[in-house]
């Protein structure tokens, strides 16, 4: 089983601006320490960006079959919920314009 060169390359550079962005935000925050907390935050960042497509791609053969009749409504339900909260936190930035 193989994946296709464009969507590794997808992948790598999605996993790269989420790394980016996570790194960038605690730049913005972290002032002391800076050095050590710089090393730690990027090897547990890294690390964590390593391992959970590796453990999504080993473990996808296992859970296909438990989810393969209803994975459909997953979809729905995490988009659902994806758009309440974007409303929800819309309603609470800006109180007086509609969501």
């Amino acid at each position: 089983m193989s994946m296709p060169l464009a969507d590794l390359i997808f992948l790598a550079f999605a996993l790269s601006v989420d790394a980016f962005v996570v790194a960038f935000s605690y730049g913005l925050l972290i002032k002391q320490k800076r050095l050590s907390n710089g090393i730690k935050l990027s090897l547990s960042t890294g690390a964590g960006q390593f391992l959970m497509p590796v453990l999504g791609f080993l473990l996808t053969g296992s859970v296909h079959r438990y989810i393969a009749a209803w994975d459909h409504w997953l979809g729905f339900g995490s988009t659902s919920s994806a758009k309440a909260g974007i409303t929800a936190t819309k309603k609470r930035i800006c109180p007086t314009s509609p969501a």
